[in-house]
């Protein structure tokens, strides 16, 4: 069992722009893309404080999709959990 944490309610796939069978190389692209896209936007002098808090969030999100997406362990558990809440009808 991997003892690297995730929130299942959030597609980690979507928010790096990947699809499901991504590999690894592919989510280091798109991860090391967003982040920096993302960072000059938070060090950005003509953006507001409340958007840089906003651009702060999604980056931390950014970082902790990526570190669970990368290791193989916790994919494998965060695509089971997510297969669990998609069954679950509300």
């Amino acid at each position: 069992m991997s003892k690297i944490k995730f929130d299942v309610t959030c597609d980690y796939y979507q928010l790096l722009e990947v699809n499901e069978n991504a590999s690894l190389q592919e989510i280091e692209k798109k991860y090391y893309g967003k982040h920096a896209a993302l960072s000059v936007m938070i060090n950005h002098d003509q953006v507001n404080t409340e958007m840089k808090e906003y651009y702060s969030q999604l980056r931390d999100k950014v970082v902790e999709g990526y570190i669970v997406l990368k290791d193989e362990e916790s994919r494998k558990e965060y695509d089971k959990a997510r297969k669990g809440m998609k069954s679950i009808k509300v």
